[in-house]
């Protein structure tokens, strides 16, 4: 008979009032419960019988026959209650003679579990037969034991035997076929089951067949069963076999009906979504940490959905927008709020496409491996971008004109060149002086903007020192602030901090956002720090001010936004210089953010990279190669290096050869007027740059050799500097700027290895 457990724990209670030695053990033998009859049958305490395989108790010249039973059992699956007669070995080494049924256990997948076992001591037969009472009545307990475990299943149990009689059914089998217990009690007969179940069926005679084509089999059997008030019935058929014959067949009955309705009411709604999905215009797909695409449903790059999967996002990207992507989805993933990001679909066969891509989370943050990215086709409004930027430009440059006329005719009334103005006069003309500058800031920054757009600024690069820049803009607010009773505060640890930039725009973000800070700081601080963070310059400026509301952060640098909290009159601007600030720090290859508490004060930051002195030389030299080229002249470029610097610098102090190399560059610089470009590469090397032929280069190299030993004579011969020089000149020896200096430094070398010194 087949067993099918819950718990076995929900066994224990009633093997332990049974008279019958059991024992309950899983599929490799490990015992798993048994009752007081099996520890005193064997000598053993519960507790040392839960450390032994059931194996230990059998006599080792029968272990291996009861071993193959089982296995070859459980190996078939088979349902067969199988009897053992058999040596046990007790505690004390004594052996009896047992008899044990088996009955298989199963789990909801029909897979064995182990076994339950019945054992009795059949060791003296003339015992054997004073007890076959008390045997019998063991049986009979056993009987009721089994049917205690049929009432435990949540299953609904029918056991017939061959002529088709009732054996076996449980109070959950009469509850789902609506049978009262008297109807069980009084039919036995399987036949009066089946007709009174029949009612209550949609499809009656297939019902039918199957039981009766069953019931001449010995096949296992799975269907599902509808009944008219709308229930499902999951239905399990065995044969009931002991050891080959057959003896009958168990029938299991399961409500499935809730599980069966939420399984169909889950595909109508992903065959609903994925329909919606699949058609929807909008580009969808799945990505993982790495950016590998699971699942698109969309045309992509010129590529079917099909031929995406597994391949990473990032491929199909251009390679400007890559960072900008990656670092968006990377967020995403790490702060499980939803961003966006901006890029041009990589696709040589189509015209160029422009997609808004929204990145969402798919489940909580951090409990996710993936994220939804939702890719909108925002091409046409880039193209209504660009209209509308150069209708801007065109009606700014129109108003440009007439507006200077109007500032100059007012500044000359203002002047008094064309009279003196009395009181009334100057009131009328002073506020319109003040409108008029005002409104050119403003054309101004529409400019900027769609210069912006259109990437259209050229940024004048030079090395800057931060620090000097950073103190002369903060300060220059100090009328306004002390008008405010605002303090200034300047914070750094450097006295000077060099970076490749264009100082002018700089300037321009430090203006905005200080002067931001302090027209809604109504008293208190406005602080500006500069770090030197690694690679990068990081400039925070704090206040305490207004603040800004939660619901303005996210689009605090969106061109002409007016922050709600802080929107008073006479404090409005044109809502572009967080926009402007944001695009030159971007420019420049920054980042700008901003964190804010209303009623607190905010703290707005950017960064700036520190170019290496290798990038500057390099775009300054290709910029000159660039004026020489449209000009069609030439350009010569000069590397002059000091050869025993080292040497020098062993000799005597640090400081008087760092004073006599910076006193040699800064003669030079002063004498070589006509040079277009001069810079300090290292401690002992210098670059010069000039339009001037390679001939009077040489002449040049003559003037600066002369500079030196007029220099040198004010140390009395102390120190014997040696100089070594390489000269390029383009177009003759490279056509840009590294192709120039690698030729410069070949010739450096080579005079190198052959100098005597001045």
């Amino acid at each position: 008979m087949v067993i099918k457990s819950e718990s076995l724990e929900e066994y224990k209670a009633d093997f332990e009032k049974s008279n019958s030695a059991i024992l309950i053990d899983d599929i490799s033998g490990k015992i798993e419960l048994v009752n007081e009859k099996f520890c005193r049958m064997f000598g053993y305490t519960e507790t040392e019988l839960m450390k032994l395989e059931y194996f230990a108790l059998i006599h080792p010249e029968d272990r291996d026959t009861v071993k193959k039973q089982r296995e070859d059992r459980f190996k078939n699956k088979s349902t067969v209650t199988d009897e053992y007669l058999f040596r046990g070995v007790k505690k004390n080494g004594n052996i009896i003679n047992l008899k044990t049924l088996s009955f298989p256990r199963f789990d909801e997948n029909k897979e064995p579990l182990g076994a339950i076992n019945f054992s009795w001591d059949m060791t003296h037969s003339n015992k054997l037969k004073t007890t076959l009472t008390e045997l019998e009545e063991e049986l009979v307990q056993s009987e009721l034991e089994l049917q205690g475990i049929l009432e435990s299943t949540t299953d609904g149990i029918l056991v017939v035997d061959q002529a088709g009689k009732v054996v076996k059914t449980n109070k959950q089998f009469a509850t789902l076929w609506n049978l009262s217990p008297e109807v069980l009690e009084s039919e036995k007969d399987d036949d009066v089951l089946i007709r009174n179940t029949l009612d209550q069926l949609v499809d009656p005679d297939q019902f039918l067949a199957k039981v009766q084509k069953l019931n001449k089999t010995k096949e296992n059997a799975y269907d599902v069963l509808h009944l008219k008030d709308g229930r499902i019935f999951e239905r399990y058929s065995r044969p009931l076999l002991i050891g080959e014959e057959g003896f009958g067949r168990i029938w299991s009955f399961r409500d499935v009906t809730d599980r069966i309705n939420a399984e169909k009411a889950l595909k109508n709604s992903e065959e609903k979504y994925r329909s919606l999905i699949e058609n929807s215009p909008i580009i969808i797909m799945r990505l993982d940490r790495a950016g590998k695409i699971s699942f698109i449903n969309y045309k992509y790059a010129g590529k079917n959905p099909e031929d995406l999967i597994g391949k990473c996002l990032y491929d199909f990207i251009p390679q400007e927008f890559k960072e900008s992507a990656k670092n968006t989805v990377d967020r995403v993933f790490e702060t499980g709020q939803s961003l966006s990001f901006e890029n041009v679909e990589l696709n040589t066969y189509e015209n160029v496409k422009w997609f808004s891509n929204n990145v969402s989370p798919e489940g909580r943050s951090g409990d996710s491996n993936s994220v939804i990215l939702i890719a909108t086709d925002i091409t046409e409004l880039k193209q209504l971008d660009i209209m509308r930027n150069e209708f801007v430009a065109s009606v700014s440059h129109e108003i440009r004109t007439p507006l200077t006329i109007i500032r100059e005719s007012l500044s000359i009334l203002e002047s008094g060149i064309t009279g003196e103005l009395n009181n009334d006069q100057v009131d009328i003309v002073k506020p319109c002086l003040s409108e008029v500058d005002r409104l050119s800031r403003i054309i101004n920054n529409l400019l900027d903007i769609t210069k912006m757009d259109r990437q259209d600024i050229a940024l004048e690069w030079e090395m800057v020192d931060i620090i000097d820049l950073a103190k002369g803009v903060l300060y220059s607010f100090q009328n306004q602030a002390n008008n405010k009773s605002i303090s200034l505060e300047f914070v750094t640890e450097h006295k000077e901090l060099w970076a490749y930039c264009d100082r002018d725009r700089m300037i321009q973000v430090c203006i905005n956002l200080i002067g931001n800070a302090i027209k809604f700081t109504h008293s208190g601080f406005v602080r500006l720090s500069i770090a030197d963070d690694n690679n990068e310059i990081l400039f925070t400026i704090a206040d305490s001010g207004d603040g800004i509301d939660n619901e303005d952060l996210g689009t605090i640098f969106d061109r002409f936004h007016q922050v709600s909290k802080v929107n008073r009159a006479g404090e409005q601007g044109s809502g572009l210089g967080l926009t402007i600030s944001k695009g030159i720090v971007k420019l420049h290859g920054g980042k700008i953010w901003v964190r804010s508490k209303v009623g607190v004060g905010s703290e707005f930051y950017f960064t700036l990279p520190k170019l290496s002195t290798g990038k500057y030389i390099g775009q300054s030299i290709d910029k000159i190669i660039n004026e020489s080229r449209s000009a069609h002249t030439k350009t010569s470029l000069l590397v002059l290096r000091i050869d025993n610097y080292e040497k020098l610098a062993k000799e005597f102090s640090s400081e008087s050869v760092n004073q006599i190399r910076n006193r040699i560059f800064r003669n030079v610089e002063e004498e070589i007027t006509i040079g277009d470009f001069i810079h300090r590469i290292s401690d002992n090397e210098f670059i010069f740059l000039s339009n001037i032929t390679k001939q009077n280069m040489t002449m040049m190299i003559s003037k600066i050799k002369l500079i030196i030993k007029d220099l040198l004579k004010q140390y009395d011969g102390k120190f014997e500097v040696k100089i070594s020089t390489g000269v390029a000149v383009f177009p003759d020896d490279g056509n840009e700027a590294w192709s120039l200096l690698s030729s410069a430094q070949q010739q450096l070398d080579h005079n190198s290895n052959n100098n005597n010194g001045l």
